[in-house]
């Protein structure tokens, strides 16, 4: 850090210019760019992941899973007169919105008809409302389709649904939101209706709209308390504004990085913003306190920025790398948003680092030093009582301290035995926030808007004309109808039975397959003459491939494994040596040709309990990269096995107390939760970074070891409780957040870093007694805290 320092105090002004060249660059690219956030499901996984693969090639063949919005409504009768007008009225205003596909509704919801001629498309309400035993017919014909009972209307028919289809190209968050504000316009003329809206374009921009305002709310709340703290310590501009304006640009800069490179910020992502102004400020208040130090030690201004750089510069950009490591190793992980988060939280970390110590050192060259007075207040001003009291306590009680950090961690590992992976696709909305209640009255009420499609492929062409595929397939459907977290299934199957039933003066006691081969392809013949499209998405044109299209509850990736499980022992006797994991289409987007029955699962439930399957892995994976590449920076750092070992089982304890807490809680381990792990271990290391190097430097000026340890706790455990004060403030404002697992990050890691302090205060101490390491005559250029 020498050369660096000579290079700070030399060449301040070159140095400021590049650096403020480099900022307005940033500016510029968010000028352009704007900020932009995003949520999207199918981006969670790499575009290279077999089941991503699988559900692309199934919207190219048959249709987007996630583009219905579902608007549900409670009423008295929906087969009364002036409800099916109301319904009408809505159903063909909305369907006037540019954007809009197709809505469907109990109004215009069709079925297939029998006449004179053979069969017709229509629709299943006439209109004739005006008369009582019209409306009756019309009951019984809707609540007899299986098709339209339980998806326009549910069966008791004191519930209904509008279901807006979106075009393509308006299924992004302004196509979506034109669509959902003139949809709102809309509804508000019939304030008769209490309506409820959801479905994934919904809920994809609930999500962004809520993220934004998230954001602007954890910086307000983080600066807040981070200007609090300041003023405590400091009292002066420099003190207070110096630090603030430096995690600002580091955000900046961070934002800029992310934007150029296209990463849309997510719910993980609006967290980077918290992150880096309580991490960036933990490394301002170092260097001042460091500043004050050094000019009450009787230094020249210069001199004393000249140390700060060259003592503390180093131990803080190894605090900085160590907490980018934690970050940084989740870069391992196969889910985006958490490998998005760990590059992009590392990136501003090292950033802000960068900007801190330039930018600090400038300031400080340029600007008056603090007052006797004010250095005075700061030397005094802390913890000494009950630091000295702590110092005293680990001396006298070392071994009982060891003993109890033991019993917390055999009581914590016993609470972590009850963590259980869980992901739901719409884990962030709280139970109490309006979203989720809109989704659980739709999703009980009527339809669960979630897609789970099964495809069945076999290696002959018109296989689904026979009876017997296509009575496979109707005891397949049969089948997830008797499962309760499924509330519509379709399928081919379903439109024969429907034209056999047509066929035959609508006699209900022709609702089954077609007996024989010819007539089962006569009709899927007629069915095309009819209606292609309401074929097509069913059936490929070879009839080759079959769909079973499922919509049913998010019922979390636990749940879903037992559901899979299931599903796949019905498949397997259904489908007797049918291969039920099938490799992904090739790059043309075609399946490869198959020698036997394939069946495919697929749809935006598969995707989350898919992602599901990683974070284990991805958690592993990264708490084991994070622990080896901090071991060996301790290593080169310390060159001390038994300062290797005191600096790691302290940092052992906040991640397995935090697992514990998790287990007992019921806190399921999913995106945001299993980020908790890395973060805790990157950030809780710093402290402990700070005090070994700082003992290590008390020690090599000839101290004993207990006076060494005394010296250390009065200097740095100081600056460990303020700057963990800052970090417990910062994390703390994410439990204001709406979204859950947000919540659980700020508190969970909030938690952690009070432990890591207990740990770092009281365990690290005793372990040093205990052990009593030993080191050689001070070097030259010694990382110092």
């Amino acid at each position: 850090m020498e050369r660096i320092a000579d290079l700070l105090l030399r060449y301040p002004r070159a140095i400021v210019a590049v650096l403020v060249v480099a900022l307005l660059a940033c500016g510029g690219v968010l000028l352009k760019t704007g900020i932009v956030f995003d949520y999207n499901l199918e981006n969670f996984l790499p575009a290279d992941d077999a089941s991503i693969e699988l559900y692309r090639a199934f919207v190219e063949e048959y249709e987007e899973d996630d583009a219905v919005i579902v608007i549900g409504f409670a009423v008295e009768d929906a087969f009364e007169e002036t409800t099916l007008r109301d319904i009408e009225a809505m159903t063909a205003a909305l369907d006037t919105i540019a954007g809009v596909q197709e809505v469907t509704s109990i109004a215009n919801v069709q079925g297939l008809r029998g006449t004179a001629g053979g069969i017709e498309i229509r629709e299943l309400v006439g209109d004739d409302l005006s008369s009582a035993d019209s409306l009756v017919a019309y009951r019984a014909r809707v609540l007899a389709d299986s098709l339209a009972a339980g998806y326009v209307v549910n069966r008791e028919a004191d519930a209904a649904t509008l279901l807006i289809r979106l075009e393509a190209d308006a299924n992004d968050y302004t196509g979506r939101k034109v669509v959902l504000d003139q949809s709102r316009a809309v509804l508000a003329g019939f304030p008769a209706y209490d309506f409820r809206i959801t479905g994934f374009p919904f809920l994809r921009n609930n999500y962004v709209d809520k993220l934004q305002v998230e954001t602007i709310k954890y910086v307000v709340i983080s600066s807040l308390i981070n200007v609090l703290i300041l003023l405590w310590m400091f009292r002066t501009p420099v003190g207070v504004l110096l630090p603030m304006a430096i995690v600002y640009l580091g955000i900046l800069a961070t934002v800029a990085v992310m934007m150029t490179a296209g990463a849309g910020i997510d719910v993980l992502g609006s967290t980077i913003f918290a992150l880096i102004l309580v991490v960036g400020i933990a490394d301002s208040m170092h260097f001042l306190v460091k500043y004050y130090h050094s000019l009450e030690r009787g230094l020249a201004k210069r001199a004393a920025v000249q140390r700060m750089v060259v003592r503390l510069g180093a131990a803080t950009f190894l605090t900085s790398i160590t907490t980018a490591i934690g970050f940084g190793t989740l870069l391992t992980a196969n889910v985006i948003p958490m490998k998005r988060f760990g590059l992009y939280t590392a990136i501003g970390v090292l950033l802000t680092f960068v900007i801190s110590l330039i930018v600090i050192t400038a300031v400080l060259l340029w600007t008056k030093p603090p007052t006797a007075a004010q250095i005075d207040r700061l030397s005094r001003a802390g913890f000494r009582p009950l630091l000295m009291r702590l110092d005293g306590f680990t001396q006298r009680h070392r071994w009982p301290i060891v003993a109890a950090f033991a019993v917390l961690l055999a009581v914590s590992a016993l609470g972590a035995t009850q963590l259980r992976i869980n992901t739901f696709i719409n884990d962030d909305l709280g139970p109490e926030s309006q979203a989720y209640k809109d989704m659980r009255f739709v999703q009980d009420n009527i339809v669960a808007p979630f897609g789970y499609e099964i495809l069945v492929e076999s290696p002959d062409l018109d296989a689904f004309k026979e009876p017997e595929a296509l009575r496979q397939i109707d005891s397949l459907a049969a089948y997830l109808r008797t499962r309760p977290e499924v509330s519509r299934v379709a399928s081919v199957a379903d439109l024969l039975k429907q034209l056999n039933v047509a066929m035959h003066a609508d006699s209900s006691a022709f609702y089954r397959i077609p007996e024989s081969r010819d007539l089962a392809a006569q009709y899927l013949f007629l069915l095309e003459l009819t209606d292609e499209d309401a074929v097509r998405r069913l059936v490929d044109y070879d009839y080759a491939e079959a769909r079973v299209a499922i919509l049913m509850d998010d019922i979390g990736s636990a749940h879903m494994k037992g559901f899979q499980a299931d599903l796949d022992a019905k498949l397997a006797a259904l489908f007797p040596g049918a291969d039920l994991d099938p490799p992904p289409p090739d790059t043309t987007g075609r399946a490869a040709p198959v020698e036997r029955v394939t069946i495919t699962q697929t749809g935006t439930v598969v995707l989350g309990a898919r992602m599901a399957d990683s974070i284990v892995t991805d958690l592993l994976t990264s708490i084991g990269l994070a622990f080896l590449f901090i071991s060996l920076l301790m290593g080169l750092l310390f060159r001390n096995v038994r300062f290797v070992l005191i600096s790691l089982v302290p940092n052992i304890v906040p991640l397995v107390v935090i697992a514990g807490v998790m287990g007992v809680m019921g806190i399921d381990v999913k995106p945001a939760t299993a980020v908790i792990f890395t973060i805790a271990f990157g950030i809780a290391v710093d402290d402990t970074i700070h005090f070994l190097a700082r003992l290590r430097q008390e020690l090599r000026l000839g101290l004993s070891l207990e006076a060494a340890v005394r010296e250390t706790m009065l200097g740095t455990g100081k600056a460990i409780i303020l700057t963990s004060m800052v970090l417990l403030g910062g994390f703390g404002s994410l439990m204001t957040s709406v979204f859950q697992s947000t919540a659980y990050l700020g508190g969970l890691v909030a938690l952690t870093i009070f432990m890591a302090v207990l740990a770092d205060l009281v365990l690290l101490p005793a372990l040093v007694h205990i052990l009593k390491p030993k080191l050689a005559v001070a070097k030259s250029g010694e990382i110092e805290a």
